[in-house]
Protein backbone atom coordinates (compact mmCIF):
# COMPACT_ATOMS: atom_id res chain seq x y z
CA UNK A 1 0.00 0.00 0.00
CA UNK A 2 1.47 3.07 -1.41
CA UNK A 3 0.15 6.69 0.48
CA UNK A 4 0.30 9.52 -2.22
CA UNK A 5 0.32 13.18 -0.60
CA UNK A 6 -0.22 15.67 -3.12
CA UNK A 7 0.18 19.31 -1.99
CA UNK A 8 -1.56 22.42 -3.72
CA UNK A 9 -1.16 25.84 -2.44
CA UNK A 10 -3.36 28.63 -3.49
CA UNK A 11 -1.93 31.86 -3.51
CA UNK A 12 -4.72 34.30 -1.51
CA UNK A 13 -4.62 38.00 -2.40
CA UNK A 14 -5.28 40.91 0.10
CA UNK A 15 -8.65 41.64 0.17
CA UNK A 16 -8.59 45.37 -2.14
CA UNK A 17 -8.97 48.82 0.08
CA UNK A 18 -13.03 50.18 -0.91
CA UNK A 19 -12.15 53.86 -0.28
CA UNK A 20 -9.45 56.32 -2.13
CA UNK A 21 -6.99 58.60 -0.26
CA UNK A 22 -8.13 62.14 -0.27
CA UNK A 23 -7.49 65.90 -0.04
CA UNK A 24 -4.09 66.14 -1.04
CA UNK A 25 -2.29 68.99 0.33
CA UNK A 26 0.84 70.69 -0.87
CA UNK A 27 3.42 72.87 1.94
CA UNK A 28 7.41 74.02 2.51
CA UNK A 29 6.77 75.10 -1.76
CA UNK A 30 10.78 75.29 -2.69
CA UNK A 31 12.47 74.97 -5.84
CA UNK A 32 13.92 71.98 -5.17
CA UNK A 33 11.07 70.43 -2.72
CA UNK A 34 7.95 70.41 -1.35
CA UNK A 35 6.25 68.99 1.41
CA UNK A 36 2.76 66.89 0.49
CA UNK A 37 0.26 65.11 2.54
CA UNK A 38 -3.10 63.52 2.09
CA UNK A 39 -6.10 61.96 3.82
CA UNK A 40 -5.57 58.54 4.15
CA UNK A 41 -8.28 55.86 1.97
CA UNK A 42 -8.88 52.46 4.04
CA UNK A 43 -6.20 50.55 2.36
CA UNK A 44 -2.89 49.70 4.78
CA UNK A 45 -0.60 51.71 2.69
CA UNK A 46 -0.55 53.73 -0.41
CA UNK A 47 1.79 54.21 -3.34
CA UNK A 48 2.49 57.15 -5.37
CA UNK A 49 3.15 57.69 -8.56
CA UNK A 50 5.09 61.42 -10.04
CA UNK A 51 5.35 62.43 -13.27
CA UNK A 52 7.16 65.98 -14.12
CA UNK A 53 4.84 67.79 -17.03
CA UNK A 54 1.70 65.86 -17.09
CA UNK A 55 -0.36 63.17 -15.26
CA UNK A 56 0.95 59.94 -14.85
CA UNK A 57 -0.57 57.02 -16.68
CA UNK A 58 0.33 54.04 -14.82
CA UNK A 59 -2.07 51.83 -12.97
CA UNK A 60 -0.27 49.37 -10.58
CA UNK A 61 -0.92 45.87 -10.61
CA UNK A 62 -1.88 43.31 -8.22
CA UNK A 63 0.91 41.15 -7.19
CA UNK A 64 3.37 43.48 -7.37
CA UNK A 65 5.28 45.27 -4.65
CA UNK A 66 7.30 48.63 -6.80
CA UNK A 67 10.23 50.42 -5.17
CA UNK A 68 9.83 53.90 -4.23
CA UNK A 69 12.00 57.16 -2.90
CA UNK A 70 11.10 60.41 -1.99
CA UNK A 71 14.28 61.38 -4.32
CA UNK A 72 12.27 62.55 -7.83
CA UNK A 73 14.09 60.18 -10.48
CA UNK A 74 15.40 57.05 -7.92
CA UNK A 75 12.29 55.21 -7.43
CA UNK A 76 11.36 52.24 -10.35
CA UNK A 77 10.64 53.71 -13.04
CA UNK A 78 7.13 52.23 -14.02
CA UNK A 79 6.78 54.12 -17.79
CA UNK A 80 9.07 56.79 -19.09
CA UNK A 81 9.12 59.95 -16.93
CA UNK A 82 7.03 58.40 -14.59
CA UNK A 83 8.67 57.14 -11.06
CA UNK A 84 7.28 55.80 -7.67
CA UNK A 85 7.67 58.21 -4.97
CA UNK A 86 6.46 57.02 -2.12
CA UNK A 87 5.07 53.80 -0.85
CA UNK A 88 4.17 53.68 3.01
CA UNK A 89 1.35 54.08 5.57
CA UNK A 90 1.99 57.47 6.98
CA UNK A 91 -0.03 60.57 5.22
CA UNK A 92 2.87 63.12 4.39
CA UNK A 93 6.59 63.39 3.22
CA UNK A 94 8.66 65.65 1.70
CA UNK A 95 9.73 65.01 -2.30
CA UNK A 96 13.15 66.17 -3.59
CA UNK A 97 15.23 66.28 -6.37
CA UNK A 98 12.82 68.64 -8.09
CA UNK A 99 13.10 71.19 -10.66
CA UNK A 100 12.36 74.85 -10.04
CA UNK A 101 9.30 76.35 -11.87
CA UNK A 102 7.78 72.55 -12.92
CA UNK A 103 4.70 71.07 -12.52
CA UNK A 104 4.58 67.90 -10.99
CA UNK A 105 1.93 65.74 -11.17
CA UNK A 106 0.72 62.64 -8.57
CA UNK A 107 -1.44 59.72 -8.55
CA UNK A 108 -2.11 57.98 -5.12
CA UNK A 109 -3.64 54.52 -5.35
CA UNK A 110 -4.14 52.88 -2.07
CA UNK A 111 -3.26 49.37 -1.36
CA UNK A 112 -3.53 46.08 1.19
CA UNK A 113 -1.32 42.58 1.13
CA UNK A 114 2.44 42.49 0.01
CA UNK A 115 4.55 40.52 -2.14
CA UNK A 116 2.40 38.81 -4.46
CA UNK A 117 -0.53 39.49 -2.14
CA UNK A 118 -0.92 42.61 -3.37
CA UNK A 119 -3.71 44.12 -3.80
CA UNK A 120 -4.51 47.49 -4.93
CA UNK A 121 -7.63 49.96 -5.47
CA UNK A 122 -7.26 50.62 -8.94
CA UNK A 123 -10.81 52.08 -10.11
CA UNK A 124 -10.54 55.11 -7.21
CA UNK A 125 -7.46 56.82 -6.83
CA UNK A 126 -6.51 60.58 -5.13
CA UNK A 127 -4.70 62.59 -8.28
CA UNK A 128 -3.35 66.40 -8.06
CA UNK A 129 -0.30 68.65 -9.31
CA UNK A 130 1.94 71.12 -7.69
CA UNK A 131 4.44 73.74 -9.27
CA UNK A 132 7.71 74.19 -7.77
CA UNK A 133 8.74 77.86 -7.03
CA UNK A 134 10.54 79.56 -9.91
CA UNK A 135 14.07 81.37 -9.50
CA UNK A 136 13.72 84.53 -8.12
CA UNK A 137 13.98 87.40 -10.67
CA UNK A 138 14.02 90.93 -8.18
CA UNK A 139 16.88 90.93 -5.68
CA UNK A 140 16.82 92.44 -2.05
CA UNK A 141 17.89 96.36 -1.87
CA UNK A 142 18.30 98.71 0.41
CA UNK A 143 20.09 97.11 3.45
CA UNK A 144 20.20 99.51 6.70
CA UNK A 145 22.14 98.85 10.13
CA UNK A 146 20.97 100.51 13.01
CA UNK A 147 21.23 99.81 16.78
CA UNK A 148 25.10 98.95 16.16
CA UNK A 149 26.66 97.79 19.58
CA UNK A 150 29.92 95.91 20.68
CA UNK A 151 28.32 92.63 19.56
CA UNK A 152 24.77 93.29 18.23
CA UNK A 153 22.56 95.15 15.12
CA UNK A 154 19.64 95.52 13.23
CA UNK A 155 19.58 95.14 9.64
CA UNK A 156 16.23 96.19 7.91
CA UNK A 157 15.74 95.28 3.80
CA UNK A 158 13.26 95.52 1.07
CA UNK A 159 12.62 92.54 0.37
CA UNK A 160 13.24 91.29 -3.66
CA UNK A 161 10.18 88.62 -4.91
CA UNK A 162 11.69 85.37 -3.35
CA UNK A 163 9.79 83.54 -1.23
CA UNK A 164 12.88 83.44 1.83
CA UNK A 165 16.42 85.24 2.30
CA UNK A 166 19.74 84.37 3.18
CA UNK A 167 21.75 86.60 5.12
CA UNK A 168 25.72 85.99 4.68
CA UNK A 169 28.07 87.55 7.16
CA UNK A 170 31.54 87.82 7.24
CA UNK A 171 33.84 89.24 10.36
CA UNK A 172 36.86 91.27 9.22
CA UNK A 173 36.41 91.77 5.22
CA UNK A 174 33.79 91.74 2.80
CA UNK A 175 31.99 88.22 1.91
CA UNK A 176 33.45 86.76 -0.98
CA UNK A 177 31.94 83.93 -2.64
CA UNK A 178 28.04 82.96 -3.18
CA UNK A 179 25.51 80.65 -1.77
CA UNK A 180 25.11 77.66 -3.95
Amino acid sequence: FTLLLISVSLYSFGAAPTTASSNLWFGAIDGGYFNLGWTPGNGARRIMVCKAGSMPGFVPQNGIDYDANTTFGLGQQVAPGEFIVYDHFSTSFFLVGLNPATQYFFKVYEYNGSGSTTEYLTSQFLSGSQSTSASPTLQTSNAMFTNVTTNSLTVNWTNGNGFRRLIVVREGSPVTSNPV
